[in-house]
């Protein structure tokens, strides 16, 4: 599998619907052929500073994937116009990347939780 460059799709901050769906193609696109490879039990960590905020944002450590799709739907909102201002979460670019790229393997990967 090559790499992917979200950053070379996500340009608007927040980014717009039309961005967030060809993110979410690029990133299923990429994750299914992974499918056989995985083990059909197997824990989903991550490591690295690379999601250490959304750990701090959710306050633990180990995240089910209804907290991650619940995470996507509000952002998603704030991409449809909803004032960034009154979303806790954070709305800039990184963070739309950490929850796009676990919900994505998460969901088509059938991981139920993360732990980060």
């Amino acid at each position: 599998l090559g790499q992917i460059h979200l950053a070379d799709v996500l340009k608007s901050s927040p980014p717009s619907p039309y961005e967030l769906e060809v993110a979410i193609e690029l990133l299923e696109n990429h994750f299914m052929p992974l499918k056989p490879q995985l083990p059909e039990d197997g824990l989903l960590k991550v490591t690295g500073s690379g999601f250490s905020s959304l750990s701090s944002v959710l306050g633990k450590a180990m995240i089910v994937l209804d907290e991650i799709e619940d995470c996507f739907r509000r952002l998603a909102e704030v991409s449809e116009g909803y004032p960034p201002v009154l979303e806790p979460l954070p709305t800039d670019l990184h963070f739309y990347m950490q929850i796009l790229i676990l919900r994505e393997f998460m969901h088509h990967l059938k991981f139920d939780e993360v732990e980060i």
